[in-house]
């Protein structure tokens, strides 16, 4: 995967939040039962940022659905990618 295949994390985060348009993510869904930690991956497709949930141990971000107006919701940092880019975090 080359650079142009890539963006940064905290960039996306904050394209998704102002974007007027519908866009779609990847995350990976944590598995306790997994070596990795790595469970399922999942897609949402034309969706648009609805918000974030703080809990007591992590943090949510959720995803309205433009087809059926319904919520999910992810571990913020489970992203993987935005629109089919990879999500990097940059040190």
């Amino acid at each position: 995967m080359n650079a142009a295949d890539e963006m940064n994390f905290y960039e996306a985060l904050q394209e998704m939040k102002l974007s007027k348009v519908p866009f779609s993510i990847v995350w990976s869904q944590y598995s306790l039962n997994e070596s990795s930690g790595q469970g399922q991956m999942h897609q949402l497709d034309n969706v648009m940022y609805a918000g974030m949930k703080n809990t007591e141990h992590f943090e949510l971000i959720k995803f309205r659905s433009i087809s059926d107006n319904s919520i999910q919701h992810c571990h913020l940092y489970s992203l993987y990618f935005y629109n089919g880019k990879k999500l990097v975090i940059n040190e």
